[in-house]
Parts: structure tokens; sequence; C-alpha cells
């Protein structure tokens, strides 16, 4: 997506683990605005501690330090697998709690003005554990439709 004054860049999964290469985001328009389409990590064990990385407070700390990186304005759509910190939290409500916290997010849903009439609007899942049918699918809360 373009705009004269503005450049958007949607970033599908990362999948990140400690070994991810810093990308560079090139643009000289005077309001860059980066979204990752959730799922920031690898559903494996990633850093030697028998566990799953996604969903950790660890995957949410390299994300956060990887889309730092990039010195633009951003923001994440939390994938199903963002809540996949199984061994590490107990509750889908726990785990929301720390990917909110490390990313800088004050509820999973999102909406930035980008330029005159145009929003960027993001949804984020918030269940695993208690997802209806599968922890495949990816949930969206009451209180998030209603905002909308």
């Amino acid at each position: 997506l373009r705009h004269s004054s503005t450049r958007y860049v949607l970033c599908g999964r990362f999948f990140l683990n400690h070994d991810a290469t810093k990308l560079q985001l090139h643009t000289n328009a005077p309001n860059p605005f980066l979204v990752s389409l959730g799922d920031l990590g690898e559903s494996k064990d990633c850093n030697d501690t028998k566990q799953l990385f996604s969903g950790t407070t660890d995957c949410f700390k390299l994300a956060r330090e990887f889309l730092d990186g990039f010195e633009t304005k951003f923001d994440v759509v939390g994938g199903n697998h963002d809540l996949e910190g199984i061994d590490e939290f107990g509750t889908d409500e726990e785990n929301l709690k720390a990917y909110l916290e490390h990313l800088g997010k004050e509820t999973p849903q999102f909406c930035h003005e980008v330029a005159e009439k145009t929003l960027v609007v993001g949804l984020g899942s918030t269940a695993f554990r208690t997802a209806q049918y599968t922890s495949h699918e990816v949930s969206i809360d009451r209180a998030q439709l209603e905002w909308l």
C-alpha cells in the first residue's frame, strides 16, 4: 500500500528465532508504518530450553528488539501462536498480558491513522488453550468486535 507521503509495510509471519537476520525498511517517506501479521516465533525449541519458543517472554523480547530495529512506528496483529507459551504461562490471559507488555501494546487491537482518511486497523487473537475448536484457529474476543 502506498500514499504519496506514507509507506505502509505489512510483514507476514516472522517465525523469529535467535538466528533472525536483520531486515531493513528502506523508505524516504516522511511517515512510514510497519505492521507484523502475527505468529512472531517458531513453534520449536530455539534457545535450548526444551520448550516451544513461540509465545514466550524470550520470543516477545526478541520480536520487540527486531521491530524496534526498523526505527519506525509499528504494531502487531497477534496470531494464535503468539499465545503458545504453554510451558511458561498457565493461561491465555497470562500469556496475552506478557505479549502486550513486551510489545508495548495496551490492547490486542489497534487503529493508526497513517494518512488523511486512511486507517490501519488490526485485531489480535486472544485464545490458544481456550479456543473453541482447535488451537490452530484465530480467536477474536467480543471486546475487540465491540471496539470495531
